[in-house]
């Protein structure tokens, strides 16, 4: 996805803003409209732009593929999902400044359920090959669309990966310690003390030639 000059100017306000301290969502809607950005390009702003000291914290917890072996990999089902689910969909997704792969899908929830299975049997797909000793895929309780997710990755019997439903996917995934947590979700990163694994990158580049915009590269142009 090419980003017009208008979003590179929005990228360069908005991290001048944050790099001085105004709390994000104060000013996410003034430099969105000043720069009539799009839905998706306010999304990709949001989700996508991090203060550089924070964006270099979370880019030191990124692990390797081969830094998985012998561990345990934790994965937030749902939001590896539906990048990927986006993806196919035809929905932009993009490398943040923290170099991890984000969707700028506007309501996570609104994938219609069928649209999951293609990811779902990508996801099982990548699972098999990396040389984790063990997954266990979390799924939401309280998200309908979890107990048929849970049968598309189960189709396969294998030991290496599980599925487990949780109340509180998120809260879990914080408190994992000593192994691999895989998600793009910002507040578990930022909170966690383990490595992190960008699965829904992995899954797709496994499958599919990206060509994919990093905020990184925009960075560089607006300076």
């Amino acid at each position: 996805m090419m980003m017009n000059e208008n979003f590179v100017s929005a990228l360069a306000d908005y991290l001048y803003l944050i790099e001085r301290g105004y709390p994000e969502r104060l000013f996410l809607q003034m430099v969105s409209d000043h720069h009539r950005l799009s839905a998706t390009e306010r999304t990709m702003l949001y989700r996508g732009a991090a203060h550089p000291d924070l964006a270099k914290r979370r880019r030191e917890k990124l692990r390797t593929a081969e830094e998985l072996t012998g561990k345990t990999l934790h994965v937030d089902g749902l939001n590896i999902l539906t990048t990927a689910a986006s993806y196919l969909a035809g929905i932009t997704v993009f490398v943040a400044m923290d170099g991890v792969m984000r969707d700028a899908a506007q309501r996570r929830g609104a994938l219609h359920k069928v649209q999951y299975e293609r990811p779902a049997q990508l996801l099982r797909k990548a699972l098999m090959v990396l040389p984790q000793a063990k997954t266990v895929v979390y799924l939401d309780k309280k998200v309908a669309i979890s107990e048929k997710i849970a049968e598309w990755l189960r189709m396969e019997e294998t030991k290496k990966v599980e599925v487990l439903p949780a109340d509180d996917v998120d809260g879990l995934l914080m408190t994992i310690k000593d192994d691999v947590i895989a998600t793009s979700d910002r507040l578990i990163i930022d909170a966690t003390d383990v490595g992190v694994f960008d699965l829904a990158s992995h899954t797709l580049h496994q499958n599919f030639d990206l060509k994919i915009l990093d905020l990184n590269d925009l960075i560089a142009i607006a300076e």
